[in-house]
């Protein structure tokens, strides 16, 4: 169009106005077509994209709300036990006790930590996941164990942790 425009004895004229029309249209067509066809890409590729942001942005705020919650827990209980053991009341078994939840709430706080940090590293493919072979009885064992001894356990005697090894070793 440009060429025809300022350099018209380039190009061979058309034998008449109608043919001339003819092609004008046929080629804005074909850039039409073409030009709505990009445009679609365009869009298609940009809601998908905004999709899969908010779908990631819905993960992360689910994954804060339960990392918020989760570390909380144990720095609460460091906060009150701590606070508990400044009380001049407070016995020196009251002490001990109190000196445990927190070493334990500290672990947990630890652990945590340590499993945000390592998760992170398995999203940046800093670290490779390892698949190995185990024991499934030995392991639900070893869960059930910990959680018996756990001092959030012994405080609760409204909860209770059941594992009925019969069925484990059928399988």
């Amino acid at each position: 169009f440009y060429i025809d425009y300022h350099y018209p004895y380039l190009i061979k004229h058309f034998e008449n106005q109608f043919m001339k029309m003819t092609n004008v249209f046929v080629a804005f067509s074909i850039c039409g077509g073409f030009l709505v066809f990009v445009v679609q890409c365009i869009l298609k590729s940009y809601f998908d994209e905004r999709a899969k942001s908010e779908q990631v942005d819905k993960l992360k705020h689910a994954f804060l709300e339960n990392i918020s919650h989760e570390l909380r827990t144990p720095l609460n209980a460091i906060m009150g036990f701590t606070h508990l053991m400044n009380q001049p009341k407070t016995t020196k078994n009251d002490r001990k006790t109190y000196t445990r939840y927190v070493a334990d709430s500290c672990k947990s706080l630890t652990n945590m930590v340590d499993e945000i940090i390592e998760i992170a590293q398995i999203e940046s493919n800093q670290k490779k996941i390892q698949r190995v072979k185990c024991n499934i009885t030995d392991l639900l064992e070893h869960v059930y164990n910990h959680v018996k001894r756990s001092p959030e356990k012994s405080s609760r005697k409204d909860v209770e942790l059941l594992l009925d090894k019969s069925l484990l070793e059928n399988d």
